[in-house]
């Protein structure tokens, strides 16, 4: 969560942990309108614990299910490729010879996406010639194989870019439900305070200490940095941003976020670097006062 998202939440938990104090309750317990708006409050709080929830799935299973089943793709690929090839040189046929001449770089030099079109267009020519291919030991079985393996990774295609935006929309969701949970507390302090600061002002005080935002940030000036795959869109963790002439860095978390506070407002270049992907350096500006904002893909090496 953002920083600001995570010091409210914390002040909602210890609002519902004072909430559910007996002898507190007893106190406002014939007073119903305040009851029902506990119990609303109470129940906004429960929806927002399921955008947390969400916003905080570690994707990286899911990716790693794609990479996985990719690779197992492949490896069949080459090797049924590499006895097609053979059988091609036998039918004198340079075109197909071309086609099934291929090793492990030419499936991962690109993006995933050309890599299984590489292979859906190497098993197409296979199974379209697995009838004169026995003489190499592929049969219509390998070719079954090989649509299965297909079919695996077709169903996992796409997979993490839905998962990162099911985080993305939580983040957002947790903004939005943060909104009419504020509401109900302004409604709740209201009677709380109106009704009870004369003959219960203990109990008051300590809704007031339940109340205020611990490590809540300052308006600083600064910079928030998400940092993902540019092919899977999975969050990248360990990245390193740097703002360059200022010795300022940071390392992004599991959630590919970085923040940078305390940065004098001006204009700066600011770096993106992670082992096995290509560096990248972007011009961003810093004003006063305000936390800018920088979405970075970053590409594999």
């Amino acid at each position: 969560m953002k920083k600001t998202q995570n010091a409210k939440d914390n002040m909602y938990k210890k609002l519902l942990a004072f909430f559910a104090v007996t002898t507190n309750a007893s106190i406002w317990a014939a007073f119903a309108r305040l009851v029902s708006e506990i119990g609303n409050f109470k129940t906004l709080n429960q929806q927002l614990d399921k955008y947390i929830q969400a916003q905080q799935n570690d994707i990286s299973g899911v990716t790693q299910a794609k990479n996985t089943a990719f690779d197992n793709l492949v490896a069949a690929t080459i090797s049924a490729a590499h006895k097609a090839y053979v059988w091609a040189v036998d039918a004198n046929n340079s075109t197909l010879q071309a086609q099934f001449d291929v090793q492990k770089t030419d499936f991962y030099a690109f993006s995933q996406d050309k890599g299984f079109a590489r292979c859906k267009s190497i098993i197409g020519d296979i199974t379209t010639n697995i009838g004169s291919m026995a003489s190499v030991n592929l049969l219509p079985a390998d070719t079954n194989h090989l649509a299965a393996l297909v079919t695996a990774y077709a169903g996992l295609e796409g997979t993490p870019k839905v998962a990162q935006g099911v985080k993305t929309d939580a983040t957002d969701g947790i903004d939005n439900m943060m909104v009419p949970i504020d509401k109900s507390l302004d409604l709740i302090e209201k009677m709380i305070v109106s009704q009870y600061s004369s003959t219960n002002a203990d109990m008051v005080a300590q809704f007031q200490i339940a109340k205020a935002i611990d490590n809540l940030p300052t308006h600083h000036n600064g910079l928030h940095v998400h940092v993902s795959d540019s092919s899977t869109d999975a969050d990248l963790e360990g990245a390193t941003v740097e703002i360059l002439t200022t010795g300022k860095t940071a390392t992004t978390d599991i959630n590919g976020v970085a923040e940078i506070i305390k940065v004098k407002h001006n204009t700066y270049n600011v770096q993106i670097s992670m082992t096995g992907y290509t560096t990248q350096t972007i011009k961003t500006q810093i004003n006063v006062g305000k936390m800018s904002s920088l979405e970075v893909k970053l590409v594999k090496v």
